[in-house]
């Protein structure tokens, strides 16, 4: 049996019985709300009967949703040299994987492997939200130090 359904609160993914971005420039807030709103978007289709194989390709293509599209793009620039930006980039792939591979391991039965794959998932959604949350306090330090 899973270790229970899959809770967002406070930011914080665990398992358990709008602005808009000026220039292009990532709001790291709205990004952090906007990974909460897709995780439970998954956690919709895990409760579906079937979900087709398309959902699931889908799914897992980290480079499909706003953050994953901002990553590769020349907009991120500005981040790419803190260590973060590439473990952010990492986690995200790594994110859409397993949320790839919780929905297959659920849809074939294959109950241990759904057990393994929901705890990565949430390991890895936290990986996200913390490495978004540490480039937030890089641009907010470079912007005091700007305004000095």
């Amino acid at each position: 049996m899973l270790i229970g359904p899959i809770v967002v609160h406070d930011n914080v993914v665990s398992a358990s019985g709008g602005d808009v971005p000026q220039e292009h420039e990532l709001n790291i807030d709205q990004e952090i709300l906007k990974h909460l709103e897709w995780i439970e978007s998954i956690v919709a289709l895990l409760g579906n009967e079937a979900v087709g194989d398309d959902e699931i390709e889908a799914v897992s293509q980290h480079d499909r949703c706003e953050l994953g599209r901002w990553l590769e793009s020349d907009e991120s620039v500005r981040y790419r040299e803190h260590a973060e930006f590439e473990q952010l980039k990492q986690s995200h792939k790594t994110f859409h994987a397993m949320a790839g591979e919780l929905i297959s391991a659920l849809q074939s039965g294959n109950e241990n492997e759904a057990v393994a794959s929901q705890k990565m998932f949430i390991a890895i959604s936290q990986e996200v939200i913390a490495y978004l949350s540490r480039l937030r306090a890089h641009a907010d330090g470079e912007g005091k130090s700007e305004s000095a």
